[in-house]
């Protein structure tokens, strides 16, 4: 979302409502006190009909601010293009090692996949996590971890690789033909995929308290082979 966006819905979503109720006071109490002989009424029905117009207006507004959020700011990350229980979209990246990885040829395994860069700070800190937490600890034949490096060559993921010592496999995508089938933007993030193909999990940006959630699924699919 651009700023020049941001700044118009809130001029038009916050603002100008509040504007409006603003003029609504003023000109009530403007009929009070230029029309009061023509009016008819007691001060005290006068200031009950301002409050009956002002508890309208907060009930307009309120109604006028459930549309406004319901369509400019929806629920969910309109940038995730996956869903929890979908078929996880087939994609191939070359590993490290210049092995093709396709997602669809490990079907039977259950796949942890992180989208990343290198220069990613939020990514620099949830990658250690994963080794520490998740791949050191599952030792099973039947799971696979694999970093995959958005718009990143082999020549600038080897070093990171070999600096921190990971062991699972790294991937790029230098043209983030992978990662569009996923997301439009926003790393890091990860995935939890199932033997059957579909994804179990995934999460976007650094969490820590994401990792062992991450660690729990991938536990239970194993068990349930």
């Amino acid at each position: 979302m651009q700023g020049s966006d941001i700044s118009v819905r809130i001029l038009f979503g916050i603002l100008l409502p509040l504007i409006i109720g603003g003029f609504t006071v003023l000109i009530a109490y403007i009929i009070r006190v230029v029309f009061k002989k023509n009016l008819g009424v007691t001060k005290k029905q006068f200031l009950v009909r301002v409050l009956l117009g002002v508890c309208a207006l907060a009930i307009a507004t309120a109604a006028y601010y459930s549309f406004f959020f319901a369509v400019y700011f929806p629920k969910g990350d309109p940038s995730t293009l996956t869903k929890v229980g979908q078929i996880a979209p087939d994609f191939e990246v070359t590993k490290l090692d210049e092995a093709k990885f396709r997602l669809s040829d490990f079907r039977g395994k259950v796949i942890v996949a992180s989208f990343f860069a290198t220069w990613c700070p939020p990514c620099q800190r949830t990658l250690p996590l994963l080794d520490k937490t998740v791949w050191r600890e599952i030792k099973d034949e039947r799971f696979v971890m694999l970093a995959i490096a958005r718009e990143q060559t082999e020549d600038e993921v080897r070093p990171f690789q070999q600096e921190h010592g990971f062991t699972f496999s790294f991937a790029t995508d230098p043209n983030r033909t992978a990662f569009a089938k996923y997301a439009t933007k926003g790393i890091p993030r990860l995935y939890v995929i199932t033997p059957g193909g579909r994804i179990a999990y995934q999460s976007q940006g650094y969490d820590e308290d994401e990792i062992p959630k991450i660690k729990d699924t991938v536990k239970k699919l194993l068990k349930r082979r």
